[in-house]
């Protein structure tokens, strides 16, 4: 954590905010001990049992020592903690402060500088925060660190573990601080446990990769010998994703070479394996209108006035670190937006909800009271000198107008919601219309004009995407996290009343119900799986000392993935059949699973979970890994729900930026896609018969899309004419992007 603690007295309440304001001005995050501050404690919890929690996950203090801070009870408890954590801090005098600002600040950036932002101190503040939030019960491998690359992750095990052990041992940690002593000793070893099975995998990898590049040194030759014979091979290693890691590639030349290519060997995944850096032609979006000066309407839109302030939201700009830092002026709160370069121009939308800016090359939409985290408009394609929001026919447009007078026109993509629900990055639909999901209190059922709500636990946190429904879709599984102990829950989805509840002795990670929902499977720690009786709430426990965090029915057996993105499959009996393998490359924990029963084919959602690649399809029955997806943009965030079709014809994957790609199984071509979400895809669900598709975002909205599937796959002839027509689509997006503003615009408007 990078977090700044400020322990204060309430008298000196004024000189503190003014600083502290200054501090997130200038792009550190601060934390202060009441609620409206951004990270403040909400006035009905436990104080000092949340100032643990900020101390242990704080890199250094700041102490504004007073007179009134000396005679201040609380302060004192807060001081012992610090110290008790051996954490940084720099004494202040509120009086100092308040005639020297200026001096006062370069005095922290010093303390910042020579004290905080040390690798000693950031080994301690990793030490201290990942083994409080292991107290708190987050799933150890979520706190392990996850080196880049082979050296890193052995300088890790030979050098950083052994300093934190070393540390622990010097600075007594066990009489300083017994509370989190006994945490610290288990995610050392949890730490140390993974990483050696990271190397030891790693190596594998290395070695594969060392044999790909065998194989890319050789392309250059075989491209200028035009050899159909290397052309095959090629494609062949392309389809398969051996060569998907490819880097650095231009994205020019790389839709040259496939154009090149025999059609016969190509789909549009193996376009994808050629060059991921080309994929960010795909994911500009093009503007809804394109206006020049000569056109009628451009006068009207240009001359529209650009908003600059909020009446919702005050906003501050960091202009060396691209920090947005927004704070609602009801209730106080503040909240920090970081972009990868300072922002250039920015504009509210006249009832001050929605923010749009640029940044660097790139122009982005946000909503702070609904969605903070912005929404890539497009690459710009000229310079931005002015943007603002602009009505037409019922439509708010989001509009940039560039150096040459062009004005680039969005629609804006934030739907209106029923509730303040966000962040559901999970759902299951119970039919084409209904969809359950949970926003970790409330279960949730939304149908396209309705919600029922229930709260069987007002106490407790719902895990997501642990929950499960059963195929009747009357019941829900939950997992309900309280602050010492973890229940297993069936609910009645019609009434919300508990059917079944226990409370077993290992933890479980994920639940899945069998195809009669008489029994609940369970990945868990310790025992690999648990059974649970739906009607008595017998548990019983598989024997295999094993980690899993995620499980799926496959068929009559159970498939279940551990922290290192291995499967395993059980039988219903709890008994250990085969160990799979893993179903990705970078050996994580896939964040959802959808299996194919007839096929054995295995469907990864990944949600960033540090992977390389989006998704995978794994083969069940003979370890076999295809990997088709990569990240948009190269980012790490890939994708974040899978469906599969009724039928086994088609897998569906959702992408955080609302797009949906559709995908034939058999040979995993493209069919279709589209940006079918103006938010990041939760869920997914095929029509009965494939005409269309559900899509969940991330708010709860449902929204649909008409699917033309059996008209682009009627045979291999179809794929590939539609592989053809993405070509040219590919051929256009890259003269537009290196020509700027193109006639094919103007036709699109």
């Amino acid at each position: 954590m990078s977090y700044i603690f400020i322990s204060y007295s309430r008298k000196n309440s004024d000189i503190v905010d003014s600083f502290a304001g200054r501090l997130r001005t200038a792009g550190y995050e601060i934390w202060l001990d009441r609620s409206g501050s951004g990270t403040g404690i909400p006035f009905s919890t436990k104080w000092f049992e949340v100032i643990k929690e900020a101390l242990y996950l704080s890199a250094g203090a700041i102490i504004f020592k007073s007179e009134y801070w000396l005679a201040s009870g609380p302060c004192s408890e807060e001081f012992s903690l610090i110290k008790s954590c051996s954490m940084p801090y720099l004494e202040l005098d509120p009086a100092d402060v308040s005639s020297d600002p200026d001096a006062a600040f370069a005095k922290f950036r010093q303390f910042f500088i020579n004290q905080v932002q040390t690798s000693e101190n950031a080994n301690r503040t990793s030490l201290f925060s990942h083994a409080y939030e292991l107290k708190s019960g987050v799933d150890p491998y979520q706190l392990i660190e996850h080196p880049g690359g082979l050296g890193a992750s052995l300088r890790y095990l030979a050098v950083d573990l052994p300093q934190l052990t070393a540390r622990m041992t010097k600075e007594r940690y066990d009489k300083l601080c017994p509370e989190l002593y006994d945490y610290m000793l288990k995610y050392l070893g949890f730490a140390k446990k993974i990483t050696r099975g990271r190397i030891a995998k790693r190596l594998l990898g290395f070695l594969i990769a060392a044999a790909s590049l065998v194989l890319l040194l050789s392309v250059p030759l075989a491209l200028a010998q035009g050899s159909k014979e290397n052309w095959e091979t090629y494609a062949g290693q392309a389809l398969s994703g051996k060569i998907a890691s490819l880097r650095n590639i231009d994205p020019v030349a790389a839709i040259n070479t496939a154009e090149s290519m025999d059609d016969s060997y190509l789909s549009v995944t193996s376009y994808y394996s050629l060059s991921m850096n080309a994929v960010r032609l795909l994911d500009a979006r093009l503007p809804d209108r394109v206006l020049c000066a000569d056109d009628s309407d451009y006068s009207a839109f240009s001359a529209a006035s650009t908003v600059s302030s909020s009446p919702l939201f005050d906003l501050k700009l960091s202009g060396t670190s691209g920090s947005l830092i927004f704070t609602d002026l009801s209730s106080g709160v503040c909240r920090t937006l970081n972009t990868p370069s300072p922002v250039d121009h920015f504009a509210w939308s006249t009832d001050g909800k929605m923010l749009l800016f640029s940044a660097g090359s790139r122009i982005y939409l946000c909503s702070p009271g609904k969605r903070l985290a912005p929404i890539q408009l497009s690459e710009n394609f000229e310079p931005v000198r002015e943007l603002k929001f602009v009505e037409s026919d019922g439509l708010t447009y989001a509009a940039a107008l560039t150096e040459h007078d062009t004005l680039l026109m969005w629609e804006s993509p934030f739907p209106e919601k029923l509730s303040s629900r966000r962040d559901i990055n999970y759902g299951i639909f119970l039919d084409d219309d209904t969809v359950v999901y949970t926003d970790g209190s409330d279960i949730i059922i939304r149908e396209a004009d309705t919600e029922t709500v229930f709260t069987p636990y007002p106490d407790r946190t719902i895990k997501s995407p642990s929950w499960s429904v059963s195929d009747d879709g009357k019941k829900i599984a939950v997992l309900a996290e309280g602050d010492s102990d973890t229940l297993i829950s069936v609910i009645s989805l019609t009434d919300g009343s508990v059917c079944t509840e226990v409370q077993p002795a290992v933890t479980a990670t994920a639940l899945a119900f069998s195809d009669d929902g008489r029994s609940l499977y369970a990945s868990a720690f310790g025992c690999g799986i648990m059974c649970i009786d739906t009607a008595s709430g017998e548990v019983a426990c598989g024997t295999e000392e094993m980690y899993f965090q995620n499980i799926a029915r496959y068929g009559k057996r159970w498939v279940l993935i551990d922290y290192n993105g291995a499967a395993v499959i059980f039988d219903s009996q709890l008994q250990k059949i085969l160990d799979a393998g893993s179903v990705n490359q970078v050996f994580m924990p896939a964040f959802s699973l959808a299996v194919n029963a007839d096929t054995g084919y295995l469907y990864t959602a990944n949600r960033g979970g540090a992977s390389t690649f989006g998704c995978s399809r794994f083969n069940l029955n003979t370890g076999e890994i295809n990997l088709f997806i990569v990240p948009r943009l190269s980012k790490i965030d890939s994708n974040t729900a899978v469906g599969l079709s009724d039928d086994g014809a088609f897998v569906a994957f959702g992408y955080p930026d609302g797009t949906v790609r559709v995908y034939e199984q058999e040979h995993m071509y493209l069919v279709y896609e589209r940006r079918c979400a103006a938010e990041s895809v939760s869920a997914l669900k095929f029509s009965a018969d494939n005409t269309t598709i559900r899509v969940l975002g991330e708010s709860g909205n449902i929204y649909s899309a008409e699917l033309p599937l059996y008209e682009l796959m009627t045979g291999d002839a179809s794929a590939a004419a539609n592989w053809a027509a993405m070509k040219e689509q590919l051929t256009d997006l890259r003269d537009t992007y290196y020509d700027g503003i193109s006639p094919l615009f103007r036709e699109q408007s």
